[in-house]
This record gives C-alpha cells, sequence and structure tokens, in this order.
C-alpha cells in the first residue's frame, strides 16, 4: 500500500498511518520502516529526532538492522562511546555489514572500544552467525 505493490495505488499517507498502528502494537519492522521515512523525508518532512526515536524504539523491539544504523547516526553528531555499543550490539546478533566492521574497527583503533571488548564483539559475532547455519540454507546459498 504504502510503496504502490501488488497492483495498488501508492498512498503514503495511508501507509505511514499503518505503521503507525503496526508500531503501537509491537512491530519492529514498521518501528525501522518509520525510522527510514523520517530520516529520509519520505511521505513526511525529514526529522532525524524523530528517526532516531524510531530507530531505537524497532531495536528496542528487536530490529537487529536498527542498532546498525543507530551507530552511523551517532558517530556522525559525535556520541561514539554509544554509537560504538549500538554497533557491537549488531554484530553480537550476527549482522554482516562492511560499515558496520568499519565503524567498530576505528572505534578500536581509535580507543572507543577495549582490546578485549572488540575481540568478545568477532567471537560473538561469529557464534551468532554459526547458530544462524542450517544444510537447507547452505544448500540454497549453492545455488
Amino acid at each position: 500500500m504504502f510503496h504502490g505493490e501488488i497492483g495498488l495505488q501508492q498512498d503514503k499517507a495511508e501507509g505511514l498511518r499503518w505503521y503507525h498502528r503496526a508500531v503501537e502494537a509491537g512491530s519492529a519492522d514498521a518501528a525501522y520502516n518509520l525510522g527510514k521515512c523520517f530520516w529520509e523525508g519520505d511521505g513526511v518532512d525529514k526529522d532525524r529526532v524523530q528517526a532516531l526515536g524510531y530507530f531505537r524504539k524497532a531495536a528496542e523491539l528487536g530490529s537487529v538492522p536498527a542498532y546498525c544504523f543507530i551507530g552511523d547516526i551517532l558517530i556522525a553528531i559525535g556520541e561514539i562511546d554509544e554509537a560504538m555499543l549500538n554497533c557491537r550490539k549488531a554484530a553480537m546478533c550476527g549482522w554482516s555489514d562492511d560499515t558496520l566492521f568499519s565503524n567498530l574497527r576505528v572505534g578500536f583503533r581509535a580507543g572507543f572500544i577495549t582490546k578485549d571488548e572488540y575481540a568478545f564483539t568477532l567471537r560473538e559475532h561469529q557464534v551468532a552467525c554459526d547458530e544462524m547455519k542450517s544444510d537447507g540454507r547452505e544448500r540454497h546459498n549453492v545455488w
């Protein structure tokens, strides 16, 4: 409905209303999508503060990509300690993203993350990735 897919007419206002309802019902994906809408000004005026609030809500509801996005935002505004915490959370949940690992490396080299924290984060990332492995997924990746 929001994007005008599957033959429906695009209706951003109606889509935003449904996103809001879904957030109220506890949808992490809807909170993340609202954060992106406010971040990019898609259907609403750009509002970086409100975007960050929705990304934080999404993370609270279990959205791993939200942790990564929060980290990027906080780095951009200079809140490095909290940014590193969010980047570490995303990595420890198994999120794999070049920017995420670049941020973690820079944070480690700049002294915002200790050697032990960095090593722990990388180990937990590997554990999370290993836990997501399955024979079916491995067979699918071959194709």
